[in-house]
């Protein structure tokens, strides 16, 4: 079996879930999440992934415990080898290729696993994996209409964790005015009469902030539906997009199935240049 650790918000779960499956099929076993932190971590959201058609058989506490009881065992027996077939923990924030040749039919992977050189080669069944479970209904129904006649561009501005979180905003810090600017007026060269759309986690702070007066601004736009997936789905509806340095709008991005689309991304990810960003962003994407 593969089992896949899973942390953080919907995003990350993806991305580590994206990979778990890559790495099941190639070996042709089947996947298991480990869901214990994000089941007893709230700041995120918990286990996001329901809101998707990922198969129910995931989330075997049992079989990931049975790993970490392995784990414990061969370190203290210092049997590393063997350790490293069962355990793999992600060696660096780039992307390295998987050690296929070491695994056996038992694999447990840690890490974030945040490149699509990972799980490219399985695309469409992501993207059939992470179709909404649930109804687009109400105001959201509407604005999905919207953006489907339109030229639609997404602009995707993530403040809040960045701004309240110590260690979010030591790493990510939230993008300039500079790069939305930037970005739009790239489109606005680029692409004939778009209409934006803008999602937020701070809609107060774009309506009253952000320069663009034509806008849309599109999050939060049907309170009865509050789910986390539906901005990101609504992103991902668009001809194009703009995205933030958050694995939220880019999973937005990826899941756009426009051949013609165009998406613009931040050059700086991170505050820090210790990490490495290159291998996060899709070569045919455009960096500002």
């Amino acid at each position: 079996m593969v089992v896949t650790r899973l942390r953080g918000g919907l995003g990350n779960q993806m991305f580590q879930y994206a990979c778990g499956l890559a790495v099941a099929n190639h070996l042709k076993q089947q996947l298991y999440i480990d869901r214990f932190e994000v089941d007893r971590d709230p700041r995120h959201g918990g286990y996001t992934l329901a809101e998707y058609q990922v198969p129910s058989v995931s989330g075997s506490y049992e079989s990931s415990y049975s790993f970490k009881i392995k784990h414990k065992l061969l370190r203290r027996m210092k049997i590393f080898s063997r350790l490293e077939s069962i355990f793999y923990f992600e060696p660096t924030f780039s992307y390295a290729p998987l050690p296929y040749d070491r695994f056996g039919d038992n694999v447990y992977l840690d890490g974030y696993w945040q490149s699509e050189s990972y799980f490219n080669d399985i695309r469409d069944l992501l993207i059939a994996e992470f179709s909404p479970s649930y109804c687009i209904s109400g105001k959201s129904s509407q604005l999905l209409d919207q953006i489907r006649s339109t030229t639609s561009v997404s602009i995707h501005i993530r403040r809040g964790d960045y701004l309240s979180n110590k260690s979010a905003n030591i790493l990510h810090g939230v993008l300039s005015l500079d790069y939305y600017n930037a970005a739009i007026d790239y489109i606005k060269q680029h692409v004939s009469e778009p209409t934006f759309y803008i999602f937020s986690d701070d809609p107060e702070w774009v309506n009253s902030q952000f320069p663009l007066a034509d806008a849309v601004v599109a999050s939060n736009s049907d309170k009865t539906n509050q789910k986390h997936s539906l901005d990101m789905y609504l992103m991902s509806a668009c001809q194009h997009n703009i995205i933030a340095n958050s694995s939220y709008s880019w999973w937005g991005a990826w899941l756009n199935q426009n051949p013609a689309k165009k998406v613009l991304a931040p050059k700086k990810w991170f505050n820090t240049s210790t990490v490495s960003s290159q291998s996060l962003v899709p070569a045919q994407w455009i960096r500002l």
